[in-house]
C-alpha cells in the first residue's frame, strides 16, 4: 500500500510540474499581498552526514490528500514550499547521485510554518 501511495505521489508530481509549466508561463509573478497572507512556508534543509554540507538536487513531494507538489533544494540544500496551512506529508523522491535514499523517507509537517532538517549519508561502496 505504501508503495502505491509513493507512486501516485510521483506520477502527479509529474502531472503537476508539467502543468505548472504550461500556466506559469502565461501568469503574472506577482501576487498581492492579500492573496498570500493566509499561505505558510516550510522550509527543508537537506545536509550530508559526512560534512554537514547542503545537498543540493534532492527532490521531494509535498502532499495533501489529493495532491502532491514536488520542491527540488537548491545549492545550498534547502528547498522551499509556500501553500495552504495543513499537515502535509513530506516525502524524499529522489536523491542525487552518491547520497543514499533514507530508511525512513516520509515525514509530516505541523500545520503552520515549519523549519525542519534532514540529514543523508553517501552510498558506501
Amino acid at each position: 500500500m505504501r508503495k502505491l501511495i509513493r507512486n501516485l505521489c510521483v506520477f502527479f508530481a509529474l502531472v503537476m510540474t508539467l502543468g505548472c509549466l504550461t500556466c506559469c508561463a502565461s501568469k503574472s509573478s506577482s501576487v498581492s499581498e492579500s492573496e498570500d497572507s493566509s499561505k505558510c512556508t516550510y522550509t527543508v534543509i537537506v545536509t550530508s552526514l559526512e560534512n554537514g554540507e547542503g545537498i543540493e538536487g534532492v527532490i521531494m513531494n509535498f502532499c495533501t490528500d489529493s495532491i502532491c507538489v514536488p520542491i527540488t533544494t537548491d545549492e545550498d540544500g534547502t528547498a522551499v514550499f509556500t501553500g495552504d496551512p495543513y499537515k502535509y506529508h513530506v516525502q524524499i523522491i529522489k536523491c542525487p547521485e552518491g547520497f543514499e535514499m533514507p530508511e525512513e523517507s516520509d515525514w509530516y509537517t505541523e500545520e503552520k510554518t515549519e523549519t525542519f532538517n534532514i540529514i543523508l549519508a553517501a552510498v558506501k561502496e
